[in-house]
């Protein structure tokens, strides 16, 4: 295929302009009828240059980027995500042999000093060719090679870190979520990787069970979950040669100027016990990254907080509590649950609905109450300490 780079035609950069905040769909149907017009492409890049402004705005604001077809853009890191990898690790010589889009790899590039990136899909391979020179990205090595095949190639790389990104995808392209059945295996390939890298970097989607993930790797170093807006986004493995019993836990919320981050030790939560307590006047929801990592027991131990009970996984106190991963609420009233005091309640009609560990359906609750959604008070469903079904009014006073 030939690459084509839009700042090469005025016309068709002209158009990008103009149209870069319109539904693809509708411009489809508005240039169906031009000739000689690349409507695919188009329409490809349109919709490219939507995902990346806010997925990765470095990317969206170089012009001469260019946008593969297929989920490559939906599936890749964010720059967010990319960038906070990058701190993860000192090595000057990094192999990508997922390459993709190449987020991963331009990140990889801001620090060390040679990257490789591997990719066997043409069309992203040429784009990212294409788009790492646009971005000045001079020192990333590109191969059209699979990630099975680029043992020779990187055996003379000699890279001290090696990062893969599986597809989520199996061999009949059927969504994946076990290691052993995302492309490539990881399982099958981590001891020869091992051999060549001291390190080995994993990205992993963030409905893997993080505990089997660990028990399969083996060497696993550390674990991070990354989160961003309060949506677990992926799971990070750092794997080593040797193998470690105790891996340190990383839940971090990623915000746009700074990131919120909390650490833990399973072996160390396995030991604690859960203390629960009555509704206090704040509420502690715990970030999403917190959440998928099952720190229950140690968020409640580093912030001397009272879990609501054992599986609601809210936390309560009568202080404000500084620096608490996740959001914070105060709370107004407590009430049973009973949709008619709550209509009185909330006398405007408006307010969020939130539910944890509650036993009515949350379809069911919605209908029976006909609330508008707000941003101002909100309205959380639990079973409290004593397993009785609460419903707390509060409003959001740190997010």
């Amino acid at each position: 295929m030939n690459v084509k780079d839009p700042n090469a035609d005025p016309e068709l950069m002209r158009l990008l302009k103009d149209h870069a905040h319109d539904d693809p769909a509708k411009l489809a149907l508005l240039w169906s009828k031009k000739k000689d017009f690349p409507l695919t492409w188009m329409l490809n890049q349109i919709a490219g240059r939507q995902i990346a402004k806010n997925k990765i705005p470095s990317w969206f604001s170089c012009d001469a980027i260019i946008y593969p077809s297929g989920i490559a853009l939906e599936q890749c890191s964010s720059e967010l995500t990319a960038l906070y990898k990058t701190q993860l690790t000192q090595a000057s010589r990094i192999a990508d042999l997922t390459g993709g889009l190449g987020v991963d790899t331009w990140a990889f590039s801001l620090t060390a000093d040679e990257v490789l990136y591997c990719e066997p899909h043409a069309e992203r391979f040429e784009c990212a060719q294409h788009n790492f020179k646009s971005l000045g990205r001079n020192t990333i090595h590109c191969e059209h090679i699979t990630a099975e095949d680029s043992f020779p190639i990187l055996e003379k790389f000699k890279p001290d870190l090696i990062y893969l990104d599986p597809s989520r995808r199996d061999a009949n392209q059927r969504r994946a979520f076990l290691l052993s059945a995302l492309q490539p295996d990881i399982l099958q390939l981590k001891e020869k990787l091992l051999g060549i890298a001291p390190e080995i970097l994993l990205k992993a989607a963030p409905m893997l069970d993080i505990k089997e993930a660990i028990r399969l790797l083996e060497n696993v170093k550390s674990v991070h979950i990354l989160s961003t807006k309060n949506e677990c986004k992926e799971l990070v493995f750092l794997i080593g040669r040797d193998k470690i019993d105790d891996q340190h836990v990383y839940c971090v919320e990623l915000q746009e100027n700074k990131k919120i981050s909390f650490d833990f030790r399973y072996a160390h939560e396995e030991k604690l016990e859960i203390i629960t307590g009555p509704i206090d006047n704040f509420i502690f929801d715990p970030y999403a990254s917190v959440t998928k990592a099952g720190a229950f027991k140690s968020i409640s131990e580093k912030f001397k907080i009272n879990a609501l009970h054992a599986n609601t996984h809210l936390y309560t106190h009568d202080q404000h509590v500084k620096g608490f991963p996740g959001k914070t609420f105060k709370v107004i009233e407590v009430l049973p649950y009973d949709p008619s005091l709550l209509r009185e309640s909330v006398s405007d009609g408006k307010a969020a609905l939130a539910f944890r560990n509650f036993p009515v359906s949350p379809a069911e609750v919605e209908k029976k109450l006909k609330m508008k959604s707000s941003a101002s008070v909100y309205l959380f469903f639990v079973t409290d300490h004593d397993a009785h079904l609460r419903v707390i009014k509060c409003e959001l006073i740190n997010n």
